[in-house]
């Protein structure tokens, strides 16, 4: 990540003025400076009995650093074939180790979806912090989400998250 000492001050004339051109360029300058790239994440959903199977399905996702905190976003297809759901409540990796919770909270992470394909149902979810390193998904009747709920997991289903924390 950037580092202030990199960032040069402009050297105003007397009679400048801001202009949307000038201030557009300027804060333009300053976020590249601040803001990391995209990176590459691969999410990894994993269970409290066992871990489902998911090869060969969709499994991509991005982060990025600003400042101390993690922007990231992806999706969990599981494929048509050769997939297990797993058994247990499931759990999501983060891409960067969220800041220690305190006082055993589960500070909520993010947003997304679960998505059923044979129903063509959609609904929301949550994701709190586990560990430092994991999320657990929590379905909007505040259940968890496993192998069985909402739905038992079947090919072309999948999760789809925005998540939004503060790292270490």
């Amino acid at each position: 990540m950037a580092e202030w000492a990199n960032i040069t001050p402009r050297t105003w004339a007397t009679d400048d003025f801001v202009v949307a051109q000038r201030w557009n360029q300027d804060w333009g300058d300053f976020l590249a400076t601040w803001v990391d790239d995209w990176i590459d994440w691969k999410p990894v959903l994993t269970a409290s009995v066992t871990a489902p199977t998911y090869d060969g399905g969709q499994q991509f996702g991005a982060y990025r650093r600003i400042g101390k905190y993690v922007s990231a976003f992806g999706r969990l297809t599981f494929p048509p074939s050769g997939s297990t759901a797993g058994s247990g409540g499931y759990w999501l990796n983060l891409p960067v180790p969220a800041r220690s919770a305190s006082g055993g909270t589960q500070p909520n992470l993010g947003h997304g979806f679960l998505y059923d394909s044979s129903a063509t149902n959609m609904r929301m979810c949550q994701f709190n912090q586990q560990t430092d390193e994991t999320a657990v998904i929590f379905g909007a009747g505040a259940y968890i989400v496993s192998d069985a709920s909402p739905w038992a997991w079947t090919a072309g289903d999948g999760i789809a998250m925005n998540l939004f924390y503060e790292g270490q």
